[in-house]
């Protein structure tokens, strides 16, 4: 833990009284909790404001572990809440904001194979080639009426640098 100096005290401990965000480490979980009392120890505990930025992820994302790259061995979750400095999964578990954004890939930026199915035909393809989701929507958007696709999870995906 960092020793810090009485200006930087005396700017949490104003930020608290005027209803920002203050946080406390917990070396237990390792992780930043929202402060909930007034009370100070500057010798155990490790205080910030917490930092303003918009998490990468929002509720309904469905994003895939990074270090699943080229398996067939890697699981999907959805996002169902964001607080606290937490991701909540639709598993019930939560981890940390900073964890998740260096860990995870929405799945919409992965790059899948995809399985076609023509409505009038009533037939199955496979796309060619692996894309995102979203470059199978622009791609595909304006036969939606007959086409529809999803991504082929069986098959793995890979990350765009690849």
């Amino acid at each position: 833990m960092k020793k810090i100096t009485l200006e930087e005290k005396i700017k949490l401990i104003t930020a608290y009284a005027e209803g920002k965000p203050v946080e406390v480490y917990d070396t237990i979980f390792q992780r930043w909790f929202e402060k909930g009392t007034d009370t100070w120890d500057f010798d155990r505990e490790e205080y910030r404001i917490r930092p303003n930025f918009t998490p990468k992820f929002k509720v309904g994302d469905v994003i895939v572990f990074i270090g699943g790259v080229n398996t067939t061995d890697f699981n999907t979750y959805e996002i169902i809440e964001v607080k606290q400095g937490c991701y909540w999964f639709n598993d019930i578990s939560a981890r940390p904001i900073e964890e998740i954004e260096k860990e995870f890939i929405n799945v919409r930026d992965a790059l899948w194979y995809f399985e076609i199915y023509d409505h009038v035909t009533k037939k199955y393809s496979m796309h060619p080639t692996r894309a995102t989701m979203d470059e199978m929507d622009e791609e595909f958007g304006a036969n939606h009426d007959t086409l529809s696709w999803k991504p082929i999870y069986a098959l793995g995906f890979k990350l765009k640098e690849n």
